[in-house]
């Protein structure tokens, strides 16, 4: 929940949807493009919401603006629902004098990350089904079936081959321990939620997960593409690249990418480049990276981020698509 206190009292709105915020953002384009002012077009939208939630963070914006404050603090009061990608592209719009601008482009990235992750969700759903299906085949399979096949083996005094021996005495094992076995499981998922609330445990588990066969490839791909595209349009915006590499980063999901990423916002502080440390950490693909040098070494780092974020945009349609 957030609060605004700018008016002597609180007035608290609930975090929206990805789904709602890319909606939003594509309805004031439409009106921002249509030459309208600002609080205009929120009046509008707020008048044909018919979302509680929505309307209730329409109106808290809305009356921001009334108050004077600029649109970009008006968002930045509810980080919950708006990242800081999109309150600094937002503020750059405003400082640039090309709002509608900046937001036709939101509008663009947020239907296309909506898409992404919607094709990712179904593309997940049928694995997850089958791996249900597999387990709960497994158990049954092993608390019911095994059991009746060894009495059978049994009374025929057949003697069996050491790996089915194995499976029966694994079955028999589940079948008197099996509370020890589901205490071991609660355990282990208990423990991995605590270290994955704890930063560094956060950034261990992802570095682990970035290693991993097909799906390392697939959160790299993904968070390159990520990435890339809100480093592009931040530094077309002019925002400070230090500072847009740190607010492209936090918009990484995976924290281990995410660190490397700032170390590298740390060394251009220092003189060095974002390439030199995506390449010495690996953190990222290697053709990224090279590419990344590329454009910093010829002066075209934007429109050459933009090329990474569409190359591996396909790499991540392509995964799915094969998937």
């Amino acid at each position: 929940m957030v609060a605004s206190e700018s008016t002597g009292k609180q007035t608290s709105t609930g975090a929206l949807a990805a789904r709602d915020v890319a909606l939003l953002t594509e309805e004031l384009s439409t009106l921002l493009s249509a030459h309208l002012e600002l609080d205009r077009a929120l009046q509008i939208m707020l008048d044909a919401s018919h979302n509680d939630s929505i309307t209730n963070l329409l109106e808290v914006l809305h009356r921001r603006i009334h108050e004077g404050a600029d649109f970009s603090t008006a968002l930045a009061e509810h980080p919950q629902t708006f990242s800081p990608t999109y309150i600094n592209l937002v503020r750059a719009g405003e400082v640039g004098g090309n709002l509608a601008e900046v937001v036709g482009r939101l509008s663009a990235y947020l239907n296309m990350m909506q898409g992404l992750r919607e094709r990712v969700s179904a593309a997940v759903i049928y694995p997850v089904i089958l791996l249900v299906v597999a387990a709960v085949s497994l158990v049954v399979v092993v608390v019911f079936v095994l059991p009746e096949f060894e009495e059978l083996f049994t009374d025929m005094g057949v003697t069996l081959p050491l790996l089915t021996r194995l499976v029966m005495t694994t079955a028999n094992l589940f079948n008197q321990f099996w509370w020890l076995f589901l205490a071991v499981a609660i355990i282990l998922i208990f423990y991995l939620k605590t270290r994955y609330r704890d930063p560094n445990g956060r950034i261990q588990i992802d570095s682990w997960l970035i290693r991993l066969p097909v799906l390392g490839s697939f959160i790299q791909d993904w968070e390159t593409a990520r990435f890339s595209r809100n480093l592009s349009v931040l530094a077309k915006q002019g925002v400070p690249i230090t500072q847009a590499i740190s607010v492209a980063a936090d918009a990484v999901g995976n924290r281990a990418i995410a660190e490397s990423l700032h170390v590298a916002a740390g060394d251009l502080q220092l003189g060095g480049t974002i390439s030199g440390r995506l390449l010495a950490d690996q953190i990222l693909p290697r053709q990224a990276s090279q590419m990344i040098k590329v454009g910093e070494e010829s002066g075209e780092l934007a429109e050459m981020l933009e090329r990474v974020a569409a190359l591996y945009d396909r790499k991540v349609t392509a995964g799915l698509e094969r998937g």
